[in-house]
């Protein structure tokens, strides 16, 4: 008796044995990220789009440099955080730098800015590169016996082909003989004259040879003389009427060899101060053979050939020029926050640089997007009364804009700096899960690179930031700074509400909904509805078990959770192609509050397009 395993039900009266019916369990909702930091700000470099996260120190650097004097690395220092993408500010007058190399390659730097001018490129000889090796022989001529060498003499060659040299004794007329004519190129030699020994014949010889540019033949003292010449083809003895040679014998001295041209050996170098990127060495690249993916694995250039005609000569090392940052306006700001608006970009988005437009462009992303929050932040010389008359303008009515304050001092390059508070909310922000406070204790040792605060307040101070809807950093003199107050800005009536509950409500509602992506266009059916319902409650029951969410056990009156599938769901609304779930749930209050009914309802509508 055997083990089948099989999937088609119709085959299993037909098998007699153990039967194994594998099949797929239903989707499962999973988690998502919720600890997701956006920065936008300036940097020495990099592209102008979203970035994945970044995994290290030294990938950002290697992508967006190491200039510490950059506003957008400045927001960085001192500090850690869960998982961070990075959007570059980038003005929109900013320009490349470029280098052409000898009107066949131009090399562009990989991203707009003044840091490509410190870019430097080298052409040299290939490493396969093999040079010529000139062939030499030493020819012994011998004497004229009544004009016998009339229309004899030898085959060399040069860089172009086969040359004849043939002899005319006493100059005297005689035409061309047929060997010399069926050469590339033939020259007549007339310094010898009648009964010539054999020294003057080699003379006369030597002479004729050298007098072209194309080879050499140094005047000999005896009847043998030396020749240096290109080494391609063979080279021979020709004689007079079609008779055999005998005026000229050959013995060489160094064998000749053409040249190899394996291409160029290009070396690419980052010379800026703050460069962590190696020397780039392309070597053994013959022009005619780069293609796209020749010069892909650059982190510095990009590469276009301009012409193929012949290898590119060895230059010099030269820096690319022209490339410029330009001058950063608001409106470049506005357009890279724009790029985070595409779906689950991130969790937090926060800048290096704040002013009262800037707050505005996050304010408006935050509304459009609606699946994130957003830091915004006062002056660097705002007191109390100052950043409370500026949170009325960034109240909004979903609660995702974070209003921080005071501006934060860290060491930077040795000296004390005053860097915006955002960052470091955004930091305590992506390390912290979505159901902890960002104000809770422990999370403290996140902020340990602060050593001071621009401005501190007694309690009466930090319980009026709270009725406006600031959060405050404050220093505890027990544990150390601390985030106050975790609340965002939202209009309502009585008290800011937490960022944990945007939070929560974001993770929960962000998980669901992309686990919902299984059932676009299905049947809207009873079954159906089940099957998401059943989805919903088992992954509310691990985070119950987790005690991410509280449980029957943690509330007094009532029950902490509703998943309904059925009552919105109305025959209009089917015959509508939409599917409507209703989601409310408790979550944990923190202990800073006592809160008496905390709720995230939310319906999410999959609708047919």
């Amino acid at each position: 008796m055997g083990i089948f395993r099989t999937n088609n039900p119709t085959e299993f009266d037909d098998i007699d044995g153990i039967i194994i019916d594998e099949q797929a369990p239903p989707p499962a909702i999973s988690g998502v990220s919720a600890n997701t930091a956006i920065l936008v700000g300036q940097f020495e470099r990099g592209p102008d789009s979203l970035s994945l996260p970044i995994s290290s120190t030294r990938e950002f650097q290697e992508v967006y440099g190491n200039d510490r004097s950059k506003s957008g690395n400045k927001q960085l220092a001192n500090k850690r955080f869960g998982r961070l993408k990075i959007i570059r500010a980038l003005a929109s007058d900013a320009a490349l730098a470029t280098l052409t190399v000898d009107t066949k390659i131009r090399f562009d730097a990989k991203n707009k800015g003044v840091y490509g001018n410190s870019i430097s490129v080298t052409v040299e000889d290939a490493s396969t590169d093999v040079a010529a090796v000139a062939q030499v022989e030493d020819i012994t001529a011998r004497a004229d016996s009544s004009d016998d060498l009339d229309g004899e003499g030898i085959i060399l060659q040069d860089d172009a082909g086969s040359v004849a040299f043939w002899i005319d004794v006493d100059n005297s007329g005689t035409t061309i003989p047929a060997w010399a004519s069926a050469a590339d190129r033939a020259v007549e030699v007339t310094g010898v004259v009648t009964d010539d020994t054999d020294i003057a014949v080699a003379i006369a010889m030597a002479a004729t040879i050298n007098g072209d540019s194309k080879f050499s033949a140094p005047v000999p003292t005896t009847a043998v003389f030396t020749v240096t010449h290109s080494p391609a083809g063979a080279r021979s003895a020709g004689g007079a009427n079609g008779q055999p040679a005998t005026a000229f014998s050959f013995a060489t001295t160094t064998a000749g060899a053409d040249a190899v041209e394996g291409g160029s050996k290009y070396t690419i170098k980052d010379n800026n101060s703050s460069s962590v990127l190696p020397d780039e060495i392309f070597d053994n690249i013959k022009i005619a053979d780069i293609t796209a993916s020749t010069f892909q694995g650059s982190k510095l250039v990009d590469v276009t050939v301009l012409s193929t005609a012949s290898e590119v000569a060895n230059t010099a090392e030269t820096n690319l020029a022209s490339g410029s940052d330009g001058t950063i306006a608001d409106t470049d700001y506005q357009s890279a926050i724009a790029k985070a608006e595409q779906e689950r970009a991130g969790n937090v988005l926060f800048l290096d640089e704040y002013n009262t437009t800037r707050n505005g462009y996050l304010k408006t992303h935050a509304a459009t997007t609606q699946d994130k929050m957003v830091i915004c932040c006062g002056d660097s010389g705002d007191d109390r009364a100052a950043i409370i008359a500026k949170a009325p303008g960034l109240r909004d009515s979903d609660g995702r804009i974070i209003l921080a304050w005071p501006y934060v001092q860290t060491t930077i390059q040795g000296g004390q700096e005053l860097t915006p508070p955002a960052s470091w909310v955004a930091s305590v922000f992506s390390q912290t899960a979505p159901n902890v406070e960002l104000s809770f204790t422990g999370n403290t040792s996140f902020l340990a690179g602060i050593t001071d605060l621009a401005s501190k307040e007694g309690r009466n101070g930090y319980i009026s930031l709270n009725e406006a809807g600031v959060m405050a950093l404050e220093q505890d003199l027990d544990i150390g700074f601390v985030i106050k107050n975790s609340v965002t800005t939202q209009i309502i009536d009585t008290s800011k509400i937490p960022v944990i509950r945007r939070r929560m409500a974001d993770f929960l509602t962000d998980s669901i909904a992309l686990f919902l992506k299984n059932f676009q266009n299905a049947v809207n059916s009873k079954a159906k509805r089940d099957e998401v319902q059943g989805a919903i409650l088992e992954f509310d029951a691990r985070l119950v078990r987790d005690q991410i969410l509280p449980g029957s056990q943690d509330v007094v009156g009532g029950e902490p959770l509703l998943v309904d599938t059925e009552s919105l769901n109305t025959d209009d609304i089917v015959a509508q192609g939409q599917f409507r779930i209703l989601y409310k749930r408790r979550i944990f209050s923190s202990m800073r509050f006592i809160v008496l009914q905390a709720e995230i309802g939310t319906s999410v509508v999959v609708t047919e397009v």
